[in-house]
């Protein structure tokens, strides 16, 4: 079985700027909230935690409190926004649907500096390849970003932190 779970809140989630493919550190605060999620994830059984290789504090953090393996897979890394790295969310969703309406006709055109839809559409579809083989009878929790996760789950559902997700 695969579970899910959002990793705990950074500075930048916070100020609601994007990401690319620099590690953010979370606050305390956040980290702290995070931890609730330890007694919910040893009721589920959960045999190993594999997160992002920039979302590490949050993945160590679970499997330390939860006394299980780790692992770490740059394969689900975020959507990497290049360039505009820190830029108001806001003002990178209006370039990302403009972006979409090229990525329509040509979706090997990168983001300036970043990911094209297809080089993230393949580490995701490979990313998923490697978790259900990783699965087994285990019961593995994925620390990673709300779209890694939207993706690897097929859902447009809206997620929140501090849960936990289960799909398939």
């Amino acid at each position: 079985m695969i579970l899910f779970v959002l990793p705990a809140a950074t500075i930048y989630d916070k100020q609601d700027r994007v990401m690319g493919w620099k590690s953010t550190p979370p606050s305390r605060d956040a980290m702290r909230e995070l931890k609730h999620l330890v007694p919910r994830l040893r009721e589920l059984g959960t045999t190993k935690i594999i997160a992002c290789d920039l979302l590490s504090d949050s993945g160590k953090l679970l499997a330390r409190r939860l006394n299980v393996p780790y692992e770490e897979w740059s394969s689900l890394r975020r959507f990497n926004v290049g360039r505009h790295h820190g830029a108001p969310a806001p003002k990178f969703n209006e370039l990302y649907q403009k972006m979409l309406a090229v990525w329509t006709e040509k979706p090997d055109v990168p983001v300036k500096g970043g990911d094209s839809l297809t080089s993230f559409n393949k580490r995701m579809s490979a990313s998923a390849d490697k978790l259900s083989k990783s699965a087994n009878d285990d019961i593995v929790v994925v620390v990673a970003d709300p779209k890694v996760v939207q993706t690897l789950a097929k859902t447009g559902a809206t997620l929140e932190r501090n849960r936990v997700y289960q799909y398939g």
